[in-house]
């Protein structure tokens, strides 16, 4: 078995994420390291990477995790994602949950709660997802090397980003080609987002802004192998007087 990542808990053993040589994912738990314990099995087949599971930090599992009785693990099933889930991550006190993925929606899941509430629209799928010690504020961070602030409310409250990546097939070159923009001392090209273009600084290379061309969200895909296909910006010119642009776009 390889270990892929372990987990310490004072009150509740030690938690160990395997993978064994066909890939398969288990969780097991070993009650005491100093009485030479043999691992539990709690979960076989687990289809997703450590990365994909979140515990409460507050040294124990949160939502009653191990049945007291029985020392079992109490199971409960969230369901909202029509995308695999890439991030997860619990809240301080385990009150919340945080999901993200291919959709591009922050989802957030309240305790005892079966309805969520969501932040859409967020542009790229979400890799990462985490939260402050002190509940207020969530950062998530995206395929496109973008990394959203967003308040306790859902509402986005500072954007950071550099050079988008490309994260669509059809985007896998620059189609527009890379244009001199003078008067701002920039560089234009194809942006990470559909129908985008970003402008970059010459000087430190920092993501000055995206332009939307075309006024198209992106629509995550039904199944991960079939992406939906948006417009893209095949063509470009900035006059040299930098007071026009025109674009082909297909």
């Amino acid at each position: 078995m390889e270990l892929i990542q372990m987990y310490s808990m004072s009150n509740n053993g030690l938690y160990i994420f395997t993978k064994n040589n066909k890939n398969v994912y288990s969780l097991n738990r070993i009650e005491s390291i100093r009485h030479n314990c043999s691992p539990i099995i709690l979960f076989e087949k687990l289809p997703c990477l450590s990365t994909n599971i979140s515990f409460g930090n507050k040294d124990e599992f949160e939502y009653n995790f191990l049945n007291s009785t029985n020392k079992e693990p109490t199971v409960s099933y969230l369901h909202w994602h029509s995308l695999p889930v890439l991030c997860l991550s619990f809240s301080t006190d385990g009150s919340y949950l945080l999901s993200g993925g291919h959709e591009c929606v922050l989802v957030k899941w309240l305790f005892r709660k079966s309805e969520p509430t969501f932040r859409p629209r967020l542009g790229a799928p979400i890799i990462y997802v985490t939260s402050s010690n002190n509940q207020t504020f969530y950062a998530c961070t995206h395929s496109d090397n973008t990394l959203h602030l967003i308040g306790s409310n859902l509402s986005i409250q500072r954007t950071i980003g550099g050079i988008n990546h490309m994260f669509l097939p059809q985007q896998a070159s620059l189609p527009a080609g890379i244009h001199a923009f003078n008067c701002q001392q920039a560089l234009v090209m194809n942006s990470g987002k559909p129908d985008y273009l970003q402008f970059t600084s010459s000087d430190n290379g920092k993501l000055l802004y995206n332009l939307d061309i075309v006024g198209e969200n992106y629509v995550s895909p039904n199944e991960i192998a079939e992406q939906c296909i948006s417009t893209d910006i095949k063509r470009l010119a900035i006059d040299p007087s930098d007071l026009f642009l025109i674009f082909i776009k297909k």
